[in-house]
This record gives structure tokens, sequence and C-alpha cells, in this order.
């Protein structure tokens, strides 16, 4: 299989009533046959995994979403809760509602998001 060309879409599902944002990286010819979710691992992760209390950007997660998109798979990674871009207004809202409840959420409405963009 050769390189695809590729796209990105923002999406966002919530959690506890509070956005998950993500980005769907895929093929731009949508003949895709698999799916892949990225979730981060501890700490305040986001989608790139790139973390604040961590020197310098990672970034390996797109890296990996790029590769795997432009060989026809549809990708989906996420910013967990704790990073982001509205982590300053969220997290008052999460900071004591954490649990492994809430990471299963963040896990099944990424897999619910990128299920119904494969079927576009």
């Amino acid at each position: 299989m050769g390189h695809a060309a590729i796209e990105d879409k923002e999406v966002t599902w919530k959690v506890l009533d509070i956005p998950v944002y993500g980005t769907v990286t895929a093929p731009t010819d949508k003949a895709v046959s698999s799916a892949v979710v990225f979730m981060a691992g501890s700490g305040p992760t986001d989608r790139n995994w790139c973390s604040p209390v961590l020197p310098g950007t990672n970034g390996s997660a797109k890296i990996l979403a790029e590769a795997l998109a432009g060989q026809g798979f549809v990708t989906l990674r996420f910013d967990k809760f704790g990073s982001g871009p509205d982590v300053k207004e969220d997290l008052p809202k999460f900071v004591s509602k954490v649990s492994m409840q809430t990471h299963i959420d963040e896990l099944a409405g990424a897999v619910e998001t990128v299920v119904s963009e494969k079927k576009r």
C-alpha cells in the first residue's frame, strides 16, 4: 500500500458534561479498513503526547497518527482531562471527579467518535 493523502478533522465529545477535544487523521480517499485510537499515558498529556510536566515536545502520537493515516487507517487522538485548550476553566469542574471510570468514558467517547467518522 502506498502513502495516501491525509487530512485532519477536529472532533469533540463530552465526559462529565465537559468537552473532550480530539483530532481525527484519515486518508482523504475514504478507503479505510481499520481505525486506531491513541490514548495518552499518565499525567496531563495532550493529544500529541506532549505534557507541561516534561521538557520539550514529544509529539509522537501525531507522528504515528499521520504515518498510519498515510497507510489507510483512520486515527483519533485526544486531550486527556488535565490538558487541552480549556484546561484552566475545566479543571474546577473535574478535579475531584476524575477516576478510572472517567478515563473509560473518555476512551468510550473516542471509540464512538472514530467509528462514526469511519462510517462517513
